[in-house]
């Protein structure tokens, strides 16, 4: 029985493990667009989701075309 529990903690950990967030930090992508949704213009190459913190920091242009849902924005 108390086996049964760990793994279905351990289970609900894993599971849960890609709803949390990281940091992306604009690097604007080398100057291919100011484009907030181009992935190349994030510092991994991903365009934050919902769970995420969109960090800018450089002074740059993000250019807003859609709605977008974030965790958090942090500019300057």
């Amino acid at each position: 029985m108390k086996r049964l529990a760990i793994t279905i903690a351990l289970a609900l950990l894993t599971s849960t493990s890609p709803l949390l967030g990281v940091t992306r930090t604009w690097d604007g992508g080398g100057g291919v667009d100011n484009n907030f949704n181009t992935a190349a213009n994030w510092d991994d190459d991903t365009v934050p989701g919902a769970a995420d913190v969109a960090q800018v920091n450089n002074g740059g242009t993000a250019l807003i075309t859609q709605d977008n849902t974030l965790q958090k924005l942090q500019l300057g």
